[in-house]
């Protein structure tokens, strides 16, 4: 396939939606909707995607994908985002993350962040620059790494906020209870959820500090950030 169907990437990895470009994938798809497998390799050139991590689009995006199984090899993807580039590369399973002593745990998926602009809604609006590893799997990825805030506006969340990624589907509405007898839902895909482990967040330069509607400072260190994309939790530490 080539170019428009390379749309293909939109279902086997839902959280990653194909917009346009050029590229080539030649892949077979297997297993189930819960625990897919894939063979097969896929290139990218001036490619424009958008993936569910990240607020805008990832542009000129070029590289290469293998798929092998359940893994996902990442060589050296390169693309722009938010005025600044993202580097990619390394290794991350489909869904069932590595078993203990497995070979390919040492090279995880990490991504270079240069010179981002972000607008991450009720997280963070200002730019970024650093290095960030995800582990777990492509479906539930757990983010870990060290990331420097600078000219921007961190956003602690109140007591009982929810801090929401920016592209994350709304809720559906339940249909209201009928008599009739229920039928078994299809099978789907997971939710996709991405998890934050330790993750660094250094304050740099000219960094305001946000918790509505009472604390407003400018602040320097650091954060560790842990929790999921709409619920976190930030541990200060001294910089």
């Amino acid at each position: 396939m080539q170019d428009e169907g390379l749309a293909i990437i939109n279902v086997l990895t839902p959280q990653v939606a194909w917009v346009s470009g050029k590229g080539n994938v030649q892949i077979t798809v297997g297993g189930t909707l819960q625990e897919p497998v894939a063979q097969g390799i896929a290139n990218f050139e001036n490619a424009t995607v958008r993936a569910r991590a990240f607020p805008e689009p990832l542009t000129a995006l070029t590289g290469r994908v293998r798929f092998e199984g359940d893994r996902i090899r990442v060589e050296g993807i390169r693309g722009q985002l938010s005025q600044g580039e993202i580097v990619a590369q390394g290794i991350i399973p489909l869904s069932v993350p590595f078993a203990a002593g497995d070979a390919d745990a040492a090279t995880p998926l990490t991504v270079n962040l240069d010179k981002l602009a972000l607008n991450l809604r009720g997280l963070y609006r200002g730019n970024a620059v650093g290095q960030v590893q995800a582990t777990g799997t492509a479906l539930r990825p757990q983010l870990s790494g060290n990331i420097e805030l600078y000219e921007g506006e961190v956003f602690l969340p109140g007591v009982g906020d929810a801090t929401q990624l920016v592209s994350a589907p709304a809720a559906e509405t339940p249909a209201p209870a009928t008599s009739s007898p229920a039928t078994p839902a299809p099978s789907a895909l997971p939710a996709f959820e991405v998890g934050l482990n330790d993750l660094r967040l250094n304050l740099g330069r000219r960094i305001q500090v946000t918790s509505q509607p009472i604390l407003s400072f400018q602040a320097t260190g650091g954060l560790t950030v842990n929790g999921t994309l709409r619920i976190f939790a930030l541990q200060a530490r001294s910089g």
